[in-house]
């Protein structure tokens, strides 16, 4: 998780909220390094899915124009990338009320949401997803071509051997 501090508070995201759930201790050491100045948000409904802990993190951070939705377990995060999805939502707020990434017609993560979407985004019932309201935004997200490390997902043991074989490649750069 610190190299994902790391990419973001080398970006241009002012303020990092972090939502926690199942063993918070585990992550003890790391939220309470003094280099990240961080908010930290407890979400005791973590079994109800991301959902839950995105709406979580959102309602601490309402005066925001903007929130990304980062994953805690992301190979890589590219604080050029998120400055660049920032710069596009900024560039036409009218039209990109969501910038996300896509790596070969594969949608990926952080996704950035501006604050116009914020009730939606509150408002939406545990059996809906974030899914359903891109594609219900859709004329109103932009996608930016990205780098895989947007798209590896790592929920399987397989999956580990694809991201340290793309690590290394993204190292070598």
């Amino acid at each position: 998780m610190e190299h994902v501090l790391d990419g973001i508070s080398s970006s241009c995201v002012r303020q990092i909220v972090v939502v926690v759930g199942h063993k918070p201790w585990e992550l003890h050491q790391v939220l309470n390094n003094p280099k990240y100045n961080l908010k930290v948000v407890t979400n005791d409904n973590y079994e109800l899915g991301m959902l839950s802990s995105f709406k979580k993190g959102l309602g601490s951070i309402l005066d925001t124009e903007a929130a990304f939705l980062v994953l805690g377990d992301q190979l890589i995060i590219d604080p050029r990338f998120l400055d660049q999805m920032a710069q596009t939502m900024q560039a036409d707020r009218q039209t990109a009320k969501i910038v996300s990434p896509l790596y070969r017609n594969k949608k990926g993560h952080p996704v950035l949401f501006s604050n116009a979407l914020y009730d939606q985004i509150l408002s939406l019932s545990d059996d809906k997803t974030l899914h359903d309201l891109i594609s219900n935004q859709a004329k109103f997200t932009v996608a930016l071509e990205a780098e895989a490390w947007t798209a590896i997902d790592i929920d399987r043991p397989e999956d580990v051997t694809v991201a340290r074989s793309y690590l290394s490649e993204y190292k070598k750069r």
